[in-house]
């Protein structure tokens, strides 16, 4: 069985992925390593893709992504490594692999595996519309609450709220989805996170203060 797994990061963060390639390396020899990178190396930077813990590089720029400067432009670091996956995504689903590590590429999209059986079989597929979607998040963000308790519960799932946020179909700017993040993330109170939560979907003067 051919699996590949892939990572997407920036050249800043390749001292990071060198430690995760190696030790992945390490339990599963017989795994294709993919690193999927945002940006290209810095001037001066010496860089040998050969020498590195992974067997193949992949640069973002080369995933067809339309117009991709003026689209990264869009993005934070962070969004941009999340981004770039779905691309990357169809281009490993076509290579013949048996099987793909999806990892965090699951946060704020609990759906996409639904999403990729459905891509393999050849069917259309339509993610949630808004009232589910939001229903999912606080489906999610109650259970988390109810298992770990309030406070724990809540900060464990703050990195899920942010990706709710950042994969919701509004604000449309990526500095208000990031400033809406910001402002979710920062709450202490539950009741608090659940009404902001609900605000920015169902609140068009919300979401446009957001």
């Amino acid at each position: 069985m051919k699996v590949i797994c892939y990572s997407s990061f920036t050249f800043s963060y390749l001292n990071r992925a060198r430690v995760l390639y190696s030790t992945l390396r390490r339990f599963h020899p017989d795994w294709d390593l993919v690193a999927l990178v945002t940006d290209r190396p810095p001037a001066g930077f010496r860089f040998d893709p050969t020498s590195e813990p992974f067997d193949r590089l992949v640069y973002a720029d080369d995933l067809a992504i339309p117009d991709f400067k003026a689209w990264l432009f869009k993005h934070d670091v962070v969004e941009a490594c999340t981004a770039v996956k779905g691309p990357f995504l169809h281009q490993a689903l076509g290579s013949g692999a048996d099987a793909v590590m999806v990892g965090r590429g699951v946060y704020g999209r609990p759906w996409i595996a639904a999403q990729i059986e459905a891509a393999l079989d050849g069917r259309a597929f339509a993610a949630p519309e808004a009232e589910p979607r939001l229903a999912i998040a606080l489906d999610h963000f109650n259970d988390s609450l109810k298992f770990y308790g309030d406070r724990l519960g809540l900060r464990i799932f703050r990195k899920h709220l942010a990706a709710y946020v950042e994969n919701a179909p509004w604000p449309n700017e990526a500095e208000a989805r990031r400033s809406a993040r910001s402002t979710l993330c920062r709450l202490e109170d539950p009741g608090e996170v659940e009404r902001g939560l609900i605000a920015l979907w169902r609140d068009p003067q919300t979401r446009l203060a957001a």
